[in-house]
């Protein structure tokens, strides 16, 4: 029995909002179409490579932060915006990014495909060709917003859209996708070689058309496949070096700083959210944009020498603050 939603918390009603349709919570069951929820559950989740119940501990930690921010239940833009400093300040530290790779925030792991869009917007004449692996492995709505389209019919700010419309900014730079399958008829995972061999000539396509290829990378899938491998990324840049451009689905959050790490020094793009493996709130995300594909401006260098200062005056302690990241991670979108 789940309680009605007029009981919930001003933690859970927060949770709900600033998304998609996913998010909404159904007056009977008290659960999302995802029959999940902003709020602790002794039910072990069957869909968690979709999205969670959020931790008991992550739970109590954002009721704690709310009250903190709006003691009086107004979430003023201002609190929020130094909030979310704070919170790219802790991914820093927790992941060790480095200072000029951008942490961009979205209400999903879908909404995060735009960011990527954007990022390579304009870096060939004939527009971006989108080389997507396991589509069925991703989420369902990233066919539409791999392609700079609208996948839900209302946006996180509330405004109405139709589903599969062009994105205003994004649907005048001629996005075109293909997908990779990554698994075989038998349903076995295909060979990094094998996938690296259909990338390779998705990319002479598309250059022979004047597009820009965004090659997605799959770090853990929802069924846990990791392609294509680090050195067959390598070879793929030794040939085409900046005429391609990497993402990186590590959706799942299943990754080690290690491979974020390794990952950004070759300048992809890489996509995280805290609604899984993290065990935040259904529906939450960040990109990380490594500063080849993000043009500097006074704002950043300013947040950079704050966020220096800060890590100069507060020695990372590095299992502190990923214990203390995992409890939050998600928790404010």
């Amino acid at each position: 029995m789940f309680a009605p939603m007029n009981r919930d918390s001003a933690a859970t009603r927060a949770m709900t909002e600033g998304g998609d349709a996913r998010l909404p919570l159904d007056a009977t069951t008290g659960l999302n179409r995802y029959h999940s929820a902003p709020r602790p559950s002794d039910v072990h989740a069957y869909a968690s490579s979709t999205a969670n119940d959020i931790s008991a501990d992550a739970f109590t930690h954002v009721e704690a932060v709310l009250k903190d921010l709006a003691p009086e239940g107004d979430l003023a833009p201002e609190a929020y915006a130094a909030h979310l400093e704070r919170l790219r300040r802790r991914i820093r530290q927790a992941y060790s990014i480095p200072h000029d790779v951008r942490i961009v925030f979205a209400p999903s792991g879908t909404d995060l495909e735009f960011v990527a869009l954007a990022a390579v917007a304009g870096k060939a004449p004939g527009g971006t060709h989108n080389i997507l692996l396991g589509a069925d492995e991703v989420g369902s709505g990233c066919i539409h917003s791999a392609h700079g389209r609208y996948f839900a019919n209302e946006t996180a700010l509330g405004v109405a859209t139709t589903v599969g419309e062009g994105v205003p900014g994004l649907d005048d730079t001629h996005v075109d996708l293909i997908d990779i399958p990554v698994r075989d008829a038998r349903g076995y995972g295909r060979p990094s070689a094998e996938i690296t061999a259909a990338v390779e000539e998705a990319i002479g396509a598309a250059l022979a058309a004047g597009r820009h290829p965004l090659i997605h990378v799959v770090h853990g899938s929802k069924t846990g496949l990791v392609l294509p491998s680090m050195e067959d990324i390598d070879r793929l840049r030794a040939t085409h070096g900046e005429a391609i451009t990497f993402v990186v689905d590590a959706c799942q959050a299943r990754i080690t700083s290690a491979a974020l790490a390794e990952y950004l020094a070759r300048d992809a793009i890489v996509f995280v959210t805290g609604s899984k493996f993290m065990g935040g709130p259904p529906f939450s995300g960040f990109a990380l944009v490594p500063p080849a594909l993000t043009a500097p401006d006074l704002y950043d260098e300013q947040r950079q020498a704050r966020e220096a200062a800060d890590h100069a005056r507060e020695p990372a302690d590095h299992a502190r603050q990923q214990a203390a990241f995992l409890a939050e991670a998600g928790t404010v979108l």
